[in-house]
């Protein structure tokens, strides 16, 4: 059996940028492909501190996973 992933990606400052996600991302694709994982998608938090578990798409990512483990 294949393994399967979710990407989630965020920044925060106004150090950062949208090629932070970018960079996240093909890192994460990089990562996957070398160890066979199957990226089945991505949650993208833009403007979020992650001092906070209060970042609507890492409690929708939290919400998903609770409901369909698999």
């Amino acid at each position: 059996m294949k393994t399967k992933a979710v990407a989630y990606m965020r920044y925060s400052t106004h150090n950062q940028n949208e090629t932070s996600i970018e960079y996240q991302r093909n890192a994460i694709a990089e990562y996957c492909t070398r160890k066979t994982i199957t990226l089945c998608g991505e949650y993208i938090d833009e403007g979020y501190s992650g001092t906070t578990a209060n970042r609507p798409n890492f409690q929708r990512l939290l919400n998903d996973a609770q409901a369909d483990p698999d």
